[in-house]
């Protein structure tokens, strides 16, 4: 029972660690372009700046690039990452940070997966190995925590 609580908070810390690593990595360099480079984020608050990004953006996709096309999934890691953080350091052996990193992870595969401008970007396999990551962490520490209060159960 002490082990499997150990092991929800391992893959707590380790799913918020990786949230927190894929938020950090939609911060640098992502997409590639003639003159220049890209982040996501970079690209959702400022792209006024990004013209010549978005120029590449439709060119590469063969169609206009929506902001809303761009901007939904990065938004709720980076949400889901603050609330992830939250309950982990709140409720440290807890359910709760598992269960926003299956979340997250899911999110994660599904937006880069999905969507046509994120295949552009150079370190493309790195983001959703990320995802698969948290994912994995996420059922990983879930299914801890439901052996554990199973086991609690049985020997109360």
């Amino acid at each position: 029972m002490i082990m499997k609580k150990k092991l929800v908070k391992w893959m707590n810390v380790l799913s918020i660690a990786a949230m927190l690593i894929l938020v950090i990595c939609q911060f640098t360099p992502y997409w590639q372009y003639e003159g220049g480079s890209g982040s996501i984020n970079g690209y959702i608050w400022f792209p006024s700046h990004h013209t010549q990004l978005a120029s590449y953006l439709e060119e590469s996709v063969g169609t206009a690039v929506e902001m809303n096309d761009v901007i939904g999934m990065p938004i709720l890691i980076l949400v889901l990452a603050v609330i992830g953080l939250i309950c982990c350091f709140r409720y440290f052996d807890g359910p709760a940070t598992a269960i926003i990193a299956v979340i997250a992870g899911i999110v994660g595969l599904w937006g880069y997966l999905s969507g046509s401008i994120y295949s552009l970007g150079s370190p493309y396999g790195l983001h959703i190995a990320l995802c698969a990551i948290i994912l994995i962490l996420g059922l990983v520490g879930t299914a801890a925590y439901v052996i554990s209060q199973k086991q609690e159960t049985v020997y109360a």
